[in-house]
C-alpha cells in the first residue's frame, strides 16, 4: 500500500517527475508518440486526487488524533464509531488512489495516441517499476 499510496498522493513534484520518465521512456519504448512536456501534463493531471487525500488526511488527523498513523490503536479499536469511520477513510482512500490510476491510463494513452488498453497496460507497468524502485 505504501508504493499506491506515494503514487497517488505523490511526495511533492519528485514522484511527478519519476513518473513522468517512467511512462515517457516505456510508451517511447513500445513506439508512443507524445513529447516529454505530453507526458508530464499527463502525470500531473493524475496527481490531482492526491489534493482531496490531502484533505482527508486533515480530516483523519481531526478524527483520530494521534491514533492516526500508529500501528497500536487501542482507541479506534474500542470504539465502534471510530473503528467505522476507519474504514470509511480506508475506503475513501482506496476510491481515490483508483481514481488517479483511471486518470493516469487515460491521459499517458492520450498524450502518446494509443489505445486505452495499451495505456493501462503501461500505466500498471509503470506503477510495478516505480514499487520496485520504491523497495530498492
Amino acid at each position: 500500500m505504501g508504493a499506491v499510496f506515494l503514487f497517488s498522493v505523490g511526495a511533492g513534484p519528485l514522484f511527478c517527475m519519476i513518473y513522468s520518465a517512467v511512462f515517457y521512456g516505456l510508451e517511447r519504448f513500445v513506439g508512443g508518440k507524445g513529447r516529454w512536456r505530453d507526458v508530464q501534463t499527463a502525470t500531473a493531471a493524475a496527481m490531482l486526487p492526491g489534493v482531496a487525500k490531502l484533505i482527508l488526511w486533515l480530516m483523519q488527523l481531526a478524527v483520530f488524533r494521534e491514533e492516526a498513523w500508529m500501528e497500536l490503536t487501542f482507541r479506534i479499536d474500542s470504539s465502534f464509531f471510530l473503528l467505522v469511520a476507519y474504514f470509511f477513510f480506508l475506503l475513501l482512500d482506496a476510491i481515490l488512489t483508483v481514481w488517479a490510476i483511471v486518470i493516469l491510463a487515460g491521459a499517458v494513452s492520450e498524450a502518446h495516441e494509443f489505445p486505452l488498453w495499451k495505456g493501462w497496460l503501461l500505466v500498471l507497468t509503470g506503477i510495478g517499476l516505480g514499487c520496485v524502485q520504491i523497495r530498492i
